[in-house]
């Protein structure tokens, strides 16, 4: 038994009539999966080589769940992935964020089971921050796959290859695997060691340089159909579009000095070679933009507010950029600062002056005294209180975004001291804290 909410290798072996009797339902469920016949075929290459002839899909398809609904442009999406396959080429999908990437590809890969059927097996390499989200879309959009979240320590790893991975007759038992860059890198001679039906990599744009480490794993795998999937638009700089392009099409973009020498410098490019590019991206990347497909979603409007400094910002600021670092050490009760980089210091003391000189940690300040001594650090803040205030009136939710993780600090000490409802989201959070985080704030 693997117990919801723990890692696999906490699974126990239980009473049958325990679980029939109280989980009866789960039993249904394993016994229906071990007795289907849409497990991946040891001849993959028989299955892809037959590929059916293209139908458009004018309508959302008849094996969506019932009480789910594809939106039009994800309608479209998903007939120009099939298209995609059909016609042998792999792809590169970079729809703007937030226009459901994942569902687009979840349901390609439902396309390519019940239309194609062509059972996996899948292979879905996705930011640990994500496998959550993906995890829940594969239960909602593709029931019948028998999907794998392949996470956690050696000894659940070891767990999932022993009990998830194949049936007692060597065929491979699960349709869909998901797991995340670093146990790729991990295990990479385990899964290099099977053919992919499909290889998938979300948040795709860290493959633009070639001489990554989880570049060179991925690009070795044996794989049929390989579909990169990205928000962020290409970069101004031709050897990571053609990384990208190598990724998915080796054979045809096999070296970036060819490639450099047909489309010369990016930096330089006139309208015809840009033209030229998107020519041949054309059968190959696929893009769209909220204000062009979601016609339901109000008008995006973006306002810039400059803010001025407070009296210790200033102060601080005009001690770094004359580097008058005695009168700032003497500010710090004499700790000697490290200002090397003297463009970052000015733009942490920006933001605020405590990213400069840190509150001293033996002092105890009353919350009473804090609050106004944090606002006051910084312009930015000062103003965030009062949008925050209104905002709070009126019921709105807010994002606030920041680059630097000790500004996030001083913001939820502050979201603290107003006893604002908050949710901290960052790179230090842990992925299943910061899955139940993210449900949290959206419900």
């Amino acid at each position: 038994m693997k117990w919801h909410g723990l890692p696999y290798s906490e699974s126990t072996w239980e009473k049958d009539d325990y679980f029939k009797q109280h989980h009866a339902d789960k039993i249904e469920e394993y016994e229906k999966m071990k007795n289907a016949d849409t497990k991946p075929s040891k001849n993959i290459h028989k299955i892809v080589s037959h590929r059916p002839k293209f139908k458009k899909m004018l309508v959302q398809p008849y094996w969506i769940p019932e009480g789910l609904e594809l939106r039009d442009y994800q309608v479209d999406g998903l007939n120009w992935l099939a298209h995609s396959w059909i016609k042998g080429n792999s792809a590169i999908l970079a729809d703007e964020m937030g226009l459901g990437k994942t569902i687009q590809t979840v349901c390609f890969l439902n396309f390519l089971f019940h239309n194609a059927n062509l059972y996996g097996p899948f292979l879905l390499v996705v930011p640990l921050s994500t496998m959550r989200a993906w995890e829940r879309e594969f239960k909602k959009w593709a029931p019948n796959m028998n999907t794998i979240i392949y996470i956690g320590d050696q000894a659940s790893r070891s767990v999932i290859q022993d009990h998830e991975w194949k049936m007692p007759n060597g065929a491979i038992k699960f349709n869909a695997v998901v797991t995340s860059y670093e146990i790729i890198l991990k295990d990479e001679e385990f899964f290099g060691g099977f053919p992919w039906a499909v290889l998938a990599v979300d948040e795709a744009h860290r493959l633009k340089n070639d001489q990554s480490a989880l570049y060179k794993v991925l690009i070795n795998f044996k794989t049929y159909h390989r579909l990169l999937i990205t928000g962020t638009p290409l970069q101004n700089s031709l050897k990571e579009l053609w990384a990208l392009l190598h990724f998915i099409c080796p054979d045809q973009y096999p070296s970036f000095e060819d490639f450099e020498a047909v489309h010369g410098n990016m930096q330089n490019m006139n309208s015809e070679a840009l033209g030229r590019i998107h020519t041949e991206l054309e059968p190959y990347l696929f893009r769209r933009v909220k204000k062009d497909v979601e016609k339901s979603l109000p008008g995006k409007t973006e306002q810039i507010l400059r803010v001025d400094m407070t009296a210790r910002q200033k102060q601080y600021y005009k001690w770094i950029l004359t580097k008058n670092f005695k009168a700032l050490n003497r500010e710090n009760k004499g700790s000697q600062g490290s200002y090397h980089n003297i463009l970052m210091e000015l733009k942490k003391c920006c933001n605020h002056c405590e990213l400069t000189i840190p509150l001293d940690a033996g002092v105890q300040v009353h919350p009473e005294a804090r609050l106004p001594d944090l606002v006051k650090g910084s312009g930015k803040l000062w103003l965030l209180d009062k949008l925050l205030e209104r905002c709070k009136r009126e019921g709105n939710r807010v994002l606030i975004f920041s680059q630097m993780v000790r500004l996030l600090d001083l913001i939820s000490e502050y979201l603290e001291l107003k006893k604002y409802k908050h949710q901290r989201l960052d790179g230090g959070i842990k992925g299943e804290v910061r899955a139940q985080a993210l449900d949290h704030f959206n419900a």
